[in-house]
């Protein structure tokens, strides 16, 4: 049975918690990030680094991310925001 995380806040600190490893090593305090900084870009998290993310989240919450590319600016925005709101769209991973 998953953790009900019924609003963004504590999606929010869920993703937080997971990633504090990667801030730690990066030496980033993480009370004063912003949360629509791009965690690909600015070098916290790698390709590899998202994949376990998104599963760890999964596996904590029974939710999956449907990350799209930014229709206005054609890019994948990696960023905390970003990814708790793909979560809060898609509701539940699919059994199967």
């Amino acid at each position: 049975m998953h953790k009900t995380y019924g609003t963004e806040q504590e999606l929010r600190s869920l993703v937080l918690k997971l990633l504090t490893p990667k801030f730690d090593r990066a030496g980033i305090d993480v009370d004063g990030f912003d949360l629509d900084t791009d965690l690909y870009e600015s070098g916290i998290i790698d390709s590899f680094d998202l994949v376990e993310l998104l599963a760890d989240v999964e596996d904590a919450t029974g939710l999956t991310a449907r990350l799209t590319v930014d229709v206005d600016t054609n890019v994948l925005t990696l960023s905390i925001n970003r990814i708790v709101r793909s979560l809060r769209k898609t509701g539940p991973a699919s059994q199967g």
